[in-house]
């Protein structure tokens, strides 16, 4: 059995989504002062490798904490398009050739190539996917779609956006070119109840197009995502 890291070092002053503050990891107690090593860590649950529950997009769907465990564990399908170039719609025909391995419950693996230019703004323009491409998964049964780049939608509108600062979601969304930030496969795999998983990694090391994945979240009330240990076992 091989087990293969798809996660991201949470850090300081990692790359995270313009509109999210970034990790602040302090030290809360130590072993000199209180007898022990206790970190606080402030995050915005969508640092990192992280799922995205339906709740992210409207209240009266699922949070990370009402859905049940095993969603989060399962046979994925990886999709090679590590040879797609900047800001590529990836669509319907992309995906047709690995339906045969796509079983209904399945997950779907996209590495896009784009995880080599994390921590670099042009990490934001990965390949995406469009609305077609997004229906076309869904009507394929697929429960929960996995990407190394920083969204499934297009988000090249944050490529010149300004990492780090105080300034507020809503202030960052103001300063970007938001008609290329897009939520069209959001809005799709939600409305069919799907996962979302983002920010992963080392997908150039696995070795099977079918292997078993997991994306366990923390348990957190009410939440809408959460950063997760993503794993692939051979």
């Amino acid at each position: 059995m091989k087990i293969i890291d798809l996660s991201r070092l949470i850090h300081g002053g990692m790359q995270v989504c313009p509109c999210d503050r970034q990790p602040v990891i302090e030290q809360y107690a130590t072993t000199d002062r209180e007898g022990v090593n206790v970190k606080l860590v402030t995050m915005c649950t969508h640092t990192g490798a992280h799922i995205d529950a339906p709740s992210h997009g409207r209240n009266d769907r699922p949070s990370i904490d009402q859905i049940p465990v095993e969603r989060f564990i399962g046979a994925g399908v990886l999709i090679d398009l590590s040879d797609r170039w900047a800001r590529y719609e990836i669509t319907p025909e992309d995906i047709r050739p690995y339906e045969t391995l796509i079983e209904p419950g399945d997950f779907l693996i996209l590495n896009t190539g784009w995880g080599r230019h994390f921590g670099t703004p042009n990490f934001f323009n990965h390949p995406y996917l469009g609305r077609e491409a997004a229906e076309y998964i869904a009507s394929l049964g697929i429960s929960l779609v996995a990407t190394d780049g920083s969204s499934v939608d297009a988000a090249y509108g944050f490529a010149d956006a300004t990492q780090g600062g105080d300034k507020s979601f809503e202030e960052v969304l103001h300063s970007i070119d938001a008609d290329n930030v897009k939520n069209d496969a959001h809005n799709v795999f939600f409305e069919h109840h799907m996962l979302i998983v983002e920010y992963i990694t080392n997908l150039d090391k696995i070795s099977r197009q079918k292997a078993l994945y997991s994306f366990l979240p923390l348990l957190i009330q009410d939440a809408d995502g959460s950063p997760i240990r993503a794993v692939c076992i051979e």
